[in-house]
């Protein structure tokens, strides 16, 4: 008897421990559209890139990219808040999403390709008596 007690117990114990995501499924105040959230990313990946190819370390440019952030809602007539309530809200509608990534994945593709680069114009390496990078010395050296 003690044992069914016990069953019983830890049952209705672990039944009340449910989380509520009701919250995490409801529609934000301001929903943006799918065609809204891709231009967005697409442009926030392309931004992000640009900083990256210029700078290595992410503290470097973190704040740049914000203040670049910032004005990519402003063209797309919404704020960092209503991004980021947006960004949870379609995370729980995953197919959504996929299809959100899909399309900012054919838009990255296409603008690639409508770049023209010149060969001429792609730097070359520094010959090895030119390079900038301290030779390390070895004990041959000293």
């Amino acid at each position: 008897m003690k044992r069914w007690l016990v069953i019983v117990g830890l049952l209705a114990g672990f039944s009340s421990c449910q989380i509520d995501y009701s919250d995490a499924y409801s529609e934000p105040e301001t929903v943006l559209t799918p065609e809204q959230m891709t231009g967005i990313l697409t442009e926030l990946a392309v931004v992000e890139a640009a900083y990256q190819s210029k700078y290595i370390q992410v503290s470097r440019f973190s704040s740049l990219l914000q203040k670049e952030a910032d004005s990519i809602f402003t063209t797309f007539k919404t704020d960092r808040t209503v991004f980021e309530e947006n960004m949870t809200y379609y995370a729980y509608q995953r197919e959504e999403l996929k299809e959100i990534y899909q399309q900012v994945k054919v838009n990255l593709e296409k603008r690639k390709s409508e770049i023209k680069i010149d060969p001429n114009e792609i730097p070359v390496a520094l010959p090895a008596e030119k390079d900038t990078i301290p030779k390390i010395l070895t004990e041959e050296d000293l």
